[in-house]
């Protein structure tokens, strides 16, 4: 096959496949991409120098992969182990050739919130980082090339890896890589290597984000890896370990927060309880640090909600106190209340304040958070966020709303939806209507309360657990 020499017309026909191949779907379009894979070996095989084509060519050799590897086992189509030699080629090639030198690698700027001199605007190994893409893409979906890969790309993964590159994206995209292939256990083994290592340490904590978080729902989910359960004991104290050496990073005091908020359900009591309290003391150390930062503020509100859930499911249990005491100490509630004066404004800071009143709530009570939910205006985004923390944390358990916390309840609801409602010359706020119909579900009193607010329950009735005895 004959290629025109136009990199401008190669370079948008290798585009065009990425698109093409990433859509494919029947076996009308899967039987085109065969040929398109011969033309961009062939593209990747000649020597260029133009680095955004061959960058462009791998990428859509990638996706072409990705679209035919799940119809087409090892050894059974040479066209596709032939590109998959290809992509693993791509990795062999030392850093020094595509890193440090400008006509080989276009600039990618990526900033952290401080100063932007953190290593993302440095140069990305472009090729490299878009082949490492494709390999983690290929094994993901497809289990029969699993294997081969993790034999004849892992190592070359993890060389990159460890050359100790201060370029962040490509660190992530080489860690998602390994991580989908080889799972949580690669990662908590690169971690404890690479513990000085911001730029390391920050990809590691976004790879077990995308290994444990099930919200994520998108191409770059690593839902069905390794989760490595045997080693998230280990691994927390590791988090805990780095968001302590890498203080004044506050992408590490976000993200290792919210990795402590994942790993909290699977690590056993008996483990956990005795990290928790130094858990929290980072967590609170952070939060106290980056006041202004709402990933910050995210992360720790989201962890230590997951220690009050915890301390909630184990309660009687042996170090329950212990933890709830070190959260009292620590001012977790107060900090909470920090969260509320500086983010009830913003229109994207709903999960924050839920998780931020979730916690407020279990250390003060029900009834302190519900006197401070009445001083906001009637259609206040926090108001709406607490009173979604109250009815989700109150049907997880029933002695949540233990006492007068019913009644009281049921009384600041109703006259929160009735400010609501006068609100604006009697015209309902969508942030705290509609009504939303749940059948049998208005026969409880309560929950009428909170379906006029807006929520539809999906398990059982209200509930939670402890109240601040002081």
């Amino acid at each position: 096959m004959t290629r025109p020499h136009k990199p401008k017309l190669l370079l948008g026909g290798a585009c065009a496949v990425s698109t093409l191949a990433f859509k494919a779907s029947d076996r009308e379009e899967l039987s085109k991409l065969p040929a398109a894979l011969v033309l961009l070996l062939e593209i990747i095989q000649t020597p260029a120098d133009d680095p955004k084509l061959r960058r462009a060519a791998v990428k859509a050799l990638g996706c072409t992969l990705a679209a035919l590897t799940p119809h087409a086992p090892p050894h059974h189509v040479p066209e596709v182990d032939r590109g998959v030699q290809a992509l693993i080629a791509q990795l062999l090639q030392p850093p020094a050739k595509q890193v440090h030198t400008e006509e080989n690698a276009y600039k990618d700027s990526w900033w952290s919130g401080d100063d932007g001199k953190d290593g993302y605007d440095v140069p990305v190994a472009p090729v490299t980082q878009a082949a490492a893409e494709a390999i983690g893409r290929i094994a993901l979906t497809t289990s029969a090339w699993r294997p081969v890969l993790r034999s004849c790309a892992m190592e070359a993964l993890t060389n990159w890896i460890r050359y100790g590159l201060p370029d962040r994206k490509l660190n992530k995209y080489l860690f998602w890589a390994a991580a989908a292939m080889s799972g949580m256990p690669f990662v908590a083994n690169e971690v404890k290597l690479h513990m000085n290592s911001v730029s390391a340490v920050d990809a590691a904590l976004c790879t077990i984000i995308d290994i444990l978080d099930e919200d994520i729902d998108g191409e770059y989910t690593l839902a069905g890896a390794d989760r490595g359960e045997a080693e998230m004991p280990d691994l927390l104290g590791l988090i805990v370990q780095a968001m302590g050496l890498h203080s004044g990073a506050p992408e590490i005091q976000a993200r290792g927060s919210t990795c402590i908020s994942l790993l909290v359900p699977y690590v056993p009591f008996a483990k956990l309880s005795a990290v928790a309290p130094v858990a929290i003391v980072s967590v609170l150390t952070g939060h106290r640090r980056f006041p202004r930062r709402m990933d910050v503020m995210s992360g720790s509100a989201c962890a230590l909600r997951a220690f009050c859930e915890l301390c909630r499911r184990h309660q009687g249990a042996e170090g329950t106190e212990v933890i709830v005491s070190r959260l009292r100490q620590e001012g977790a509630s107060e900090c909470m209340e920090q969260v509320f004066m500086g983010f009830s404004h913003y229109e994207d800071a709903s999960e924050l304040l839920e998780d931020a009143a979730a916690v407020h709530a279990q250390l003060s009570g029900v009834e302190a958070l519900l006197k401070r939910l009445a001083e906001e205006p009637a259609t206040s985004l926090l108001r709406v966020a607490g009173l979604k923390a109250i009815f989700e944390e109150g049907r997880l358990d029933m002695d949540f709303f233990s006492g007068r916390a019913a009644a009281t309840a049921i009384e600041a609801c109703e006259r929160m939806v009735l400010e609501a409602r006068a609100d604006e010359d009697g015209r309902r706020s969508p942030r705290i209507h509609p009504l939303t119909p749940l059948g049998s579900m208005r026969s409880r009193p309560w929950s009428r309360v909170f379906v006029e607010v807006g929520w539809r329950p999906w398990g059982s009735t209200c509930g939670g657990w402890w109240k601040s005895s002081g």
